[in-house]
């Protein structure tokens, strides 16, 4: 369960980038989150995961699996939040939420083999044996469709699509609760919106959905939510919420 009331963010002395924003995203849910390039839809993404920037001011709350991660206080990555340890926060962060990001290398480590990637991240969560945990990662990398071969490359060497791919095994390993996807379908590989589909139906996940293209979230989602100028302006059932979005005035406007 993702939740977040009243969320309110400024980098610096400027302007707040998100105001006031609320939604949530209830378990075996699908959600998308929709908007302009510039509303504010990643930041979100980072929010709920913890990985704001570190001269992020925020106000209201956001809770994942109900704890709380931001609750009006400056956050930076490595940093505790609410006094959490970083090791806790790590684990919350594969259990109950995990991020595909718009760019995939940001989510892995180029000095590992993606393999070996994958690989830790399922010991770390199952307590596997070697063989146990070599055995799940090779079924996570058949799963998201990426070939053998792969799994002894370095994230450098792969396609971005393919490195989405192993992004996706990787955020999968530790079967987190709720999936967010930043613009998946912006890397030209066809098929990963049917693959995601496919996967959070399988496990029964949460999927927060990133997107300014309005016929990606309907393929993907019975709900949106949409952000114009930091503000949440429609959240509602799908047809209600386009319909309702192209009557509203931008109230940003003049």
């Amino acid at each position: 369960m993702i939740e977040i009331d009243g969320l309110t963010v400024r980098l610096g002395d400027r302007p707040p980038v998100l105001r006031r924003v609320s939604l949530s995203v209830a378990p075996g849910e699908r959600v998308g989150l929709t908007g302009a390039p510039g509303a504010g839809k990643s930041l979100t993404a980072l929010a709920v995961m913890g990985l704001l920037p570190g001269d992020a001011r925020t106000s209201g709350r956001v809770l994942v699996g109900g704890r709380v991660l931001v609750g009006g206080h400056v956050l930076g990555g490595p940093r505790d939040v609410l006094g959490m340890r970083e090791r806790e926060l790590a684990r919350l962060r594969g259990d109950r939420v995990a991020m595909v990001s718009q760019e995939p290398m940001n989510g892995l480590d180029p000095k590992l083999r993606v393999g070996r990637q994958v690989m830790l991240a399922v010991r770390q969560h199952r307590g596997l044996s070697r063989a146990e945990a070599r055995t799940r990662t090779a079924a996570l990398l058949r799963r998201v469709e990426v070939g053998p071969d792969v799994s002894g490359a370095y994230p450098r060497d792969l396609p971005q699509w393919q490195r989405q791919r192993v992004a996706l095994a990787l955020a999968l390993a530790r079967d987190p609760a709720t999936l967010i996807c930043d613009e998946p379908a912006t890397t030209r590989d066809a098929g990963v919106l049917e693959l995601i589909d496919w996967l959070v139906t399988e496990r029964r996940t949460g999927l927060l959905l990133i997107s300014r293209d309005e016929d990606v979230v309907a393929r993907m989602c019975g709900r949106v939510v949409e952000l114009r100028g930091g503000r949440v302006v429609r959240d509602g059932p799908l047809t209600e919420a386009l319909e309702g979005a192209m009557e509203r005035p931008d109230p940003d406007a003049g």
